[in-house]
């Protein structure tokens, strides 16, 4: 069994609850499916299926196993989230885990995009299946192991490794359906059926009359497929989401964005960034989006940006990146880049450049550098020139603090900022390496040329 060690505790208390409980109690989704596929997964799937109602099962688990909590219900979807919390058998420190309890339902959707409307709870599972986005999420797990497939039609797309709609208009309903599949056929390779593949296009070309796009589950949606792990599947379908036009989900406006937004060697790039452990979640979700939002027209930056409910940080990020972009154009910022890293050993220089922008934000920069702006083996250097600069050089700092440079005659103020970079710079460049030092280099090269 996968997960940690919690996960692994609760889940034997809900599979001992299930096998006892009053109304039948399934996995459905993510384990069985992973379970066919033979994926190990890094944690387990608690999203429990309840053939009935499920608030009033999640009160139930919560009276037959006291270390179960209901956290709030949902009686608009028939659902309900519990918290099961212990002590770990061999340090004793408490954990906890997050279990969701849906019903199964029937449902439909007042117009495109709209949050589904229930009309019907504690339905059977091959009704609520055909509510479910693809087949093979329709597989379903008891508590005694048996798989169930309740529409004949998931295991063997599952077997396949094909991802199938359920029903012909899913994509009307939850467009964000669309961006879901792209995810879980990067993570998982699968590849959409003929069938999907159609509907999606024909969606995507009729989309900016249905549906605006935006929002926070389209955001949800495109990060969980932007932090997959690199690979050339998940290179492909990017190509072919944005052949399609499948930017009109971020924004409408851009139903006519159908080309080819990125060069061969900027998917190479995060392909070597990814295999040498330079990326994590984080910057690669944050690169995604922020070389998709560098190439869109500038007028519309504004509004893409709220679109995607960007954050502080990632605002902060894309005008980095905007002016690594510019400078690029301006001054020889690519130039720079290359007398820096030939040869490896002018570190303070290179520290300089990166940190122009926010790291990701210089990550996008690289990753959109044309290749005949590139050095011939950039492949081997720039892997490992950014990881020196995550594991040592970043952390270099000044030897001498603030008030270690008042003490020293500096006057409060801007001087004391200037006074550390420099003294940093002096660092990088081997030329000090303690705070005595630090203080002769200071008194010789700051202080002097103050009083020139």
């Amino acid at each position: 069994m996968n997960g940690t060690v919690f996960e692994n505790i609760c889940h034997m208390a809900l599979k001992t609850w299930m096998q006892q409980a009053q109304t039948p109690v399934y996995w459905i989704g993510g384990l069985p499916r992973d379970q066919v596929l033979g994926v190990p997964a890094s944690s387990l799937d608690f999203d429990v299926t309840v053939v009935g109602n499920a608030m009033d099962a999640a009160h139930e688990l919560c009276a037959f196993d006291a270390r179960f909590q209901v956290i709030d219900t949902f009686p608009q979807f028939a659902t309900a989230q519990v918290n099961f919390t212990d002590r770990h058998p061999e340090t004793g420190s408490i954990g906890s885990v997050s279990v969701d309890l849906a019903s199964t339902r029937t449902e439909t959707y007042a117009f495109c995009g709209a949050l589904p409307t229930v009309t019907r709870v504690g339905v059977s599972l091959l009704e609520d299946a055909y509510r479910r986005d693809f087949t093979l999420n329709t597989l379903a797990v008891d508590a005694d192991g048996t798989l169930i497939d309740p529409t004949g039609r998931g295991l063997p797309d599952c077997q396949a490794h094909r991802l199938e709609v359920t029903y012909d208009t899913s994509f009307q309903d939850d467009p964000t359906r669309i961006l879901r599949g792209f995810g879980l056929a990067s993570r998982l390779n699968l590849t959409f059926s003929p069938h999907t593949e159609a509907l999606i296009q024909a969606f995507l070309a009729q989309s900016p009359s249905l549906y605006p796009g935006g929002g926070d589950r389209v955001r949800r949606a495109l990060l969980k497929w932007f932090q997959v792990p690199e690979s050339s599947h998940k290179h492909h379908l990017m190509a072919c989401w944005l052949d399609w036009g499948g930017l009109s989900l971020w924004d409408a406006r851009l139903c006519q964005e159908k080309r080819k937004f990125f060069a061969p060697e900027w998917y190479e790039t995060l392909l070597v960034f990814d295999q040498s452990h330079l990326l994590t979640a984080a910057h690669r979700t944050m690169i995604y989006w922020l070389s998709l939002l560098a190439q869109t027209p500038l007028v519309r930056h504004d509004g893409l940006l709220e679109k995607f409910e960007a954050r502080r940080e990632e605002r902060q990020a894309f005008q980095g990146l905007r002016h690594l972009l510019s400078a690029a154009s301006d001054t020889p910022l690519d130039q720079a880049w290359t007398r820096a890293l030939t040869p490896i050993n002018k570190p303070a220089d290179i520290v300089s450049l990166i940190e122009q922008a926010p790291f990701a934000a210089f990550l996008s920069w690289l990753a959109l550098l044309p290749l005949e702006h590139r050095i011939p083996d950039w492949q081997t250097v720039w892997p490992m020139v950014l990881e020196r600069y995550q594991n040592q050089w970043a952390s270099v700092g000044s030897p001498l603090t603030p008030r270690a440079l008042m003490a020293a005659g500096l006057p409060q103020g801007s001087g004391i900022s200037r006074a550390q970079v420099a003294l940093r710079q002096a660092a990088l460049r081997g030329e000090i390496s303690s705070a005595s030092e630090a203080l002769v280099w200071l008194n010789q090269y700051v202080l002097g040329a103050s009083t020139e």
